[in-house]
């Protein structure tokens, strides 16, 4: 007689969901900003490095600029110390020749007057100097027609030297006598053209300054034309005139030549047999005139700027009245070695170039201004070897890293543990809600046939005495079934108190099995069940609670009762094995599954709570057995295949008395 509406609960955790959605949120929201924090750390950590690094850099550098400001003021005050009423070429010959040093002078320089008027490089001489303050006589315009139209040179020559002689003027007379020169070489008179050039041209001091019409010195194009007419430098007349020649175009304290004049003099100078180039600051003069012809206006003064030429650059004194030339490439050849010297950053090099000129560089770790007199250059710092400060950074940022990797897994660790501890209280509240509902449908069922076996006997409704002790009998079957049920709920209550208070005596394993087989014949046999004991002859006694060992089987025989359906066939042995007594119940039922071995003994666990729900029982027995066992130092064990049955061992110590 069961209640046939009472159902078991469901065996899943109901409302824990939400409860694990909490924890969970409560390790991903710590988590995160865990990261975050970890993330902002790590950046400011390799921001504070990088300040280190430049604040580190930037005093070094300071006294960098402060030697390249010291270079420049040096560069100013040996510019601005040029004595402006001293002659043009004068002022330039001293800033360009060799034996200046490398820290006064400049690659070119270019004066102007007052008036920004260009006075060096001379383009050419005053209107005052030149030839065309005179007149030419009559007798040049017969000697050109002689020489260009007749091409009659020899006739030519006569008529230049009677020009000479009507000349007034110095110029004309050093015109016409050049004149006369070049005519007599093209009438293969070669010896008496360079008596006229040597000898009266170049040798007579009257005509020391004489100039063609564009202002250009005759005596020394006289030389020049002389020493190509001779082009042999065995000659006698060869060294001493080339070295007047050289003289002259190199004294720029003396008379005043155009740039051009000069410039081509030194030149054909080095062209000539014999003749090596002497230090002449042909690079110089090259570099002023290219200047001047594309230079417009005056540049911005007190500091380095771009000129017009590509990779030349400009310094101008404050009054403008001189312009200093530099070529790039020079100007870091002198200041990169400087810099060198004076830049002690450890770790890296420092060096000098022009700004926006260097391509993305990621070695490049921080450029920074070149100094007052340069704002168009800067320092630029390259890291060398790897960061000073990268080191200590990557272990503050392992420490950070670890520190985080430790707090989430510690919060990780903590909900764990909580959400176990909240799964197994919530399983175990289940599980408690469910043995409250067994326990009163177990009760509930033999009670209420007792009591209306009992009715039915205080009436005397009972047809004769075989049906009263029929009743009997029913009544005594219900309150033994009731009996081991409170033995079951009181084991269970021990072990949930962890109180093992079990009597400690000579035991038989026999009569153990006896008594436990005695207890369940009557139930056995009504299922229709074969019942083999195998009981080994002579087995030692063991110490322990004889009752507590027969439940121990009680519940293994009941166990093998509900879970075995065609073949009722159950074995119970004992016997020694290795010092040990083997207590065990084999059946042939429905057997268990590998993933149900481990949980079989766990408490209120049943593999099929249908079978339960039809057979009674409530999820304990098992785990009483496994219990008592391990109070009495043994251990419990099962082996079982689906559909072939189980068998349930019980291993005891066997110790004497």
């Amino acid at each position: 007689m069961k209640a046939a509406n009472w159902k078991p609960r469901d065996s899943r955790i109901g409302g824990l969901g939400p409860m694990l959605g909490l924890l969970l949120l409560a390790v991903l929201l710590p988590t995160a900003g865990v990261l975050w924090f970890m993330g902002q750390a790590m950046r400011n950590e390799r921001l504070v490095v990088r300040q280190k690094l430049e604040d580190s850099y930037s005093r070094q550098l300071a006294g960098v600029r402060e030697q390249v400001d010291g270079f420049w003021r040096d560069r100013l005050a040996s510019l601005a110390g040029t004595d402006a009423t001293a002659p043009p070429q004068q002022v330039f010959g001293k800033h360009v020749t060799m034996e200046r040093s490398d820290r006064e002078r400049a690659d070119c320089v270019v004066l102007y007057g007052p008036d920004s008027r260009l006075l060096y490089p001379e383009m050419a001489a005053s209107t005052a100097d030149t030839a065309a303050s005179g007149q030419r006589p009559p007798a040049w315009g017969w000697a050109e027609h002689l020489e260009y139209i007749e091409n009659n040179p020899l006739a030519a020559a006569t008529a230049y030297a009677d020009a000479t002689e009507q000349a007034s003027d110095i110029h004309i007379s050093a015109q016409a006598l050049h004149a006369q020169a070049r005519c007599l070489v093209k009438a293969e008179q070669r010896d008496a053209g360079l008596n006229i050039l040597i000898g009266r041209l170049a040798g007579d001091p009257r005509y020391h300054d004489a100039r063609d019409p564009r202002g250009r010195l005759l005596a020394l194009n006289a030389q020049l034309y002389a020493l190509e007419l001779i082009a042999d430098a065995h000659d006698g007349r060869f060294a001493p005139l080339a070295d007047a020649l050289r003289r002259r175009v190199l004294d720029y304290d003396g008379t005043a030549m155009p740039s051009a004049q000069r410039l081509f003099l030194m030149k054909s100078l080095e062209s000539l047999p014999g003749q090596a180039p002497c230090g002449w600051p042909v690079e110089a003069e090259e570099l002023a005139l290219r200047y001047v012809e594309q230079q417009s206006g005056l540049p911005p003064t007190g500091q380095l700027s771009r000129s017009p030429l590509e990779g030349v650059w400009q310094f101008a004194l404050p009054d403008r009245h001189l312009v200093a030339l530099y070529e790039e490439q020079n100007l870091l050849d002198v200041l990169n070695p400087l810099i060198a010297v004076h830049s002690a950053a450890a770790g890296a090099a420092v060096t000098l170039a022009p700004a926006g000129q260097e391509p993305a560089d990621p070695a490049v770790f921080m450029r920074l201004p070149a100094g007052e007199f340069m704002p168009d250059w800067q320092l630029t710092v390259r890291l060398e070897g790897g960061n000073p400060f990268a080191a200590a950074a990557d272990r503050q940022i392992t420490l950070l890293i670890w520190t985080a990797i430790l707090i989430i897994a510690g919060l990780a660790v903590l909900v764990l543990i909580i959400a176990r501890y909240l799964t197994r209280q919530a399983r175990l509240t289940r599980l408690k809600n469910d043995l409250i509902a067994t326990v009163s449908h177990e009760l509930k069922t033999p009670l209420a046939s007792v009591r209306v076996l009992v009715d039915t006997l205080i009436e005397n409704r009972c047809g004769d005495a075989n049906q009263t002790r029929e009743y009997l009998e029913i009544i005594a079957r219900e309150n033994l079934r009731l009996s081991r049920l409170m033995d079951n709920f009181l084991t269970f209550s021990r072990m949930e108190r962890n109180k093992r208070a079990f009597a400690s005596i000579e035991v038989n394993p026999a009569q153990v099995v006896t008594d436990a087989v005695e207890a369940v014949r009557e139930r056995y046999e009504a299922g229709g069940f074969t019942l083999n004991v195998e009981v080994a002859p002579d087995l030692p006694k063991v110490i322990g609670d004889p009752d507590a060992l027969v439940t121990v089987l009680v519940n293994l025989l009941d166990n093998a009762y509900k879970y075995s359906r065609e073949r009722k066939q159950v074995t119970v042995k004992a016997a020694t094995d290795n010092g040990t007594l083997v207590l065990s119940v084999e059946d042939q039922g429905i057997g268990l599954a590998r993933r149900e071995l481990k949980r079989v003994f766990s408490r209120f666990y049943q593999v099929d709570q249908r079978l339960s729900r039809e057979t009674g029982g409530c999820g304990l027995g098992l785990s009483i057995v496994r219990f008592i066992v391990d109070a009495h130092g043994g251990r419990v064990d099962v082996h079982s295949q689906p559909g072939k049955g189980s068998a349930f061992r019980v291993r005891l110590p066997i110790r004497a008395s």
